[in-house]
């Protein structure tokens, strides 16, 4: 692998990130409730959530963390 598809080439990585995403997105809810009760208490529910994990990629790409 040159360092040129380094970047572009995710074939051989295992994704560990894809399966937390999805269990925070449908027990989003559980999890406030959880570990953030105060919060969870603060939130209208029936308003439903949004989640926003592309837009915020699209906001800091390029950007060094």
């Amino acid at each position: 692998m040159t360092a040129d598809t380094q970047a572009t080439d995710t074939s051989d990585k295992p994704d560990y990130d894809s399966p937390w995403k999805e269990a925070l997105e449908q027990f989003f809810p559980e999890f406030l409730a959880l570990l953030f009760p105060a919060i969870h208490a603060e939130i209208d529910w029936s308003k439903g959530v949004q989640f926003l994990d592309k837009e915020f990629q699209k906001e800091f790409r390029g950007q060094d963390t």
